[in-house]
Parts: C-alpha cells; structure tokens; sequence
C-alpha cells in the first residue's frame, strides 16, 4: 500500500469506495471563463497569490510527486501503467500530501 494512493473505503465486487481527494491548482484558482473578463489583472494576481499553497507547501506536493515516481520505477509494485496523466489527476490533502486522484483508470 502507498500513502500516494487514496484510501480505499470498502468495495462489493468491482464496485469500491476510495478516500475523496480534492484537486487544487498550484498555480492559480479556477473561474469561469465568463467571470474572468472582468477581473483585473492585478487582482487576479493577487487572488491567485491568496488561494494557493505557498511555495514550502509547494515543493513538498512536488517531492511527494517524485516519490511516487520512484516508487513505481524501483519499488514493490511491479509495471504500473496510468492510462491519463495529467495535471487534474493529483491532489493533496489538508497535509500537503500528494495523493493520486484518478487511480480508477490505472493498471498494475
């Protein structure tokens, strides 16, 4: 078991329940497109600045993702194929800690 992985709630079947790990962007929030035409720039620089991690925070996200790395490269599990890998499919938790959200579509 990885602590990089949600944790898995219960399951019936094929049917299985994981942790909730929610996706934040590092680098700016999120807002429809319609609302962000009449944000000014510098506002829009500073709400990006209130409501991301800060840059410890940052890095230690970006470590949790090297570890992970390492860890499907020399560790236990074997070959390890992740079908979409993307941005939108980390997360951290209240922690910082990077957990893999969509491990759904993963194979080991």
């Amino acid at each position: 078991r990885s602590s990089d992985l949600p944790k898995l709630i219960g399951f019936c079947g094929d049917v299985y329940m994981m942790e909730r790990v929610e996706y934040t962007s590092l680098f700016g929030i999120s807002i429809p497109w319609i609302m962000e035409i009449f944000i000014p720039a510098g506002l829009r620089r500073s709400m990006d600045q209130w409501f991301t991690p800060s840059w410890p925070r940052k890095a230690k996200i970006a470590i949790g993702l090297l570890e992970f790395v390492e860890d499907i490269f020399h560790g236990p599990y074997g070959n390890f194929l992740m079908c979409d890998v993307s941005a939108k499919n980390l997360g951290y938790n209240d922690k910082y800690d990077l957990k893999m959200v969509e491990i759904g579509r993963a194979r080991v």
